[in-house]
């Protein structure tokens, strides 16, 4: 590829890029917001309730790329330490597995809990044009509880 080299009275008359630069397009934006508190103290992966979004890839070659912001918390009245996972799952596949997600370290032995704002990025290659749903499921590592205040779920169509 030869190159360009553009100087001040040029730039105003570019209106495309040189061939050969792939700068990927947005198909479509599906986005979830939700403020219903989810709590568990399940040692077993659960679904977080109403933590899932569905998007169509208009081509199999598309990616999907899903953001997530939690307001997450872990806490246990015993005086103990503890630690909640979060797992995303591309309907009943696992993508990625973030274990543990929040860890709080109590030494007092007083009834404590973590509260957190966090984010989880993800590019997934479905390769389907089928409806495709993501989903996130957690589950307590120690005992304790595991809970969610707010979750903002965004997928975003990468077009190839």
């Amino acid at each position: 590829m030869a190159l360009i080299r553009l100087n001040n009275q040029s730039i105003s008359s570019v209106t495309t890029l040189p061939s050969g630069i792939d700068v990927g397009k947005i198909g479509q934006v599906i986005s979830v917001h939700n403020t219903t508190e989810f709590t568990t103290t399940s040692s077993s992966y659960v679904d977080v309730t109403n933590f899932t979004a569905s998007i169509t890839p208009s081509s199999t070659s598309s990616k999907v790329l899903i953001i997530a912001t939690v307001v997450a918390r872990t806490g246990y009245g015993g005086g103990t330490n503890s630690e909640t996972a979060l797992k995303l799952l591309r309907g009943s596949t696992d993508l990625h597995e973030m274990s543990p997600f929040i860890r709080l370290a109590i030494g007092n032995g007083e009834p404590d809990r973590s509260m957190t704002g966090s984010a989880h990025n993800y590019l997934d290659s479905p390769s389907t044009t089928s409806a495709t749903t993501y989903k996130y499921q957690t589950r307590q590592i120690t005992s304790g509880t595991a809970g969610f205040d707010e979750f903002n779920l965004t997928l975003m169509e990468v077009l190839a």
